[in-house]
């Protein structure tokens, strides 16, 4: 499911002058409470913003105005799991009688497809040097293939096999801190990425106002 969060009417208000919450901070112009959305993960954001359609929120430039695509994951439904179990023993006997050939043929294909697709999975974790850092863009150089870090700082990222027949760079990017190139290689299972803080300043990347969700 793809979405995009937009903030039509942006708000001028002073956040260093609101009254901090747990959340946030509550604005006293609006009466309401000002929720940082800037450490939030994709999925975390579009689940809040769809149970708060009237939220106002701080956030990075980078949340907005861009397509966020989250993966759907279906609870699996009990009465379809027991017929599916069901149809499995009832047909074993039918596939059992296939035609040794015909297995074969199947087998192969499938070795086929699994050798076309063979990548190379990294996992890793962006910190700096005091926490784990969400919301960091981990990308693979030279491709549009990228992925974003959970709350816990970890990612996942896979990688076409090919391409480490040359020097191979995740680019690691989050605002406030400075764009990071690590090289990786075959064997670089589990990467620790450390990130410092950039001195350039953030007041022209963060954008406050009532978000608006749009599929």
């Amino acid at each position: 499911m793809k979405y995009k969060i937009e903030i039509p009417k942006p708000c001028n208000e002073n956040w260093n002058k609101m009254s901090p919450t747990e959340k946030g901070a509550f604005c006293s112009q609006c009466q309401k409470e000002v929720i940082d959305f800037r450490k939030f993960t994709n999925s975390e954001l579009i689940e809040y913003l769809q149970k708060n359609e009237n939220a106002c929120g701080r956030f990075y430039k980078n949340q907005i105005s861009r397509d966020i695509v989250l993966s759907q994951n279906k609870k699996p439904n009990r009465l379809g799991l027991f017929f599916g179990i069901f149809s499995l023993f009832f047909n074993a006997s039918i596939f059992a009688q296939q035609t040794k050939a015909e297995i074969e043929i199947i087998e192969n294909k499938k070795n086929d497809s699994e050798n076309s697709n063979k990548y190379i999975e990294i996992n890793g974790v962006v910190r700096d040097n005091e926490e784990v850092l969400s919301g960091a863009i981990i990308q693979l150089k030279g491709t549009k293939n990228a992925v974003s870090s959970d709350i816990n700082g970890a990612f996942s990222i896979k990688i076409p096999i090919d391409f480490f027949n040359k020097n191979t760079y995740l680019i690691v990017e989050l605002l406030g801190y400075k764009k990071t190139e690590i090289r990786v290689f075959k064997d670089s299972k589990n990467i620790d990425v450390k990130m410092r803080e950039s001195s350039c300043q953030l007041k022209g990347n963060i954008v406050t106002g009532k978000a608006l969700i749009k599929k």
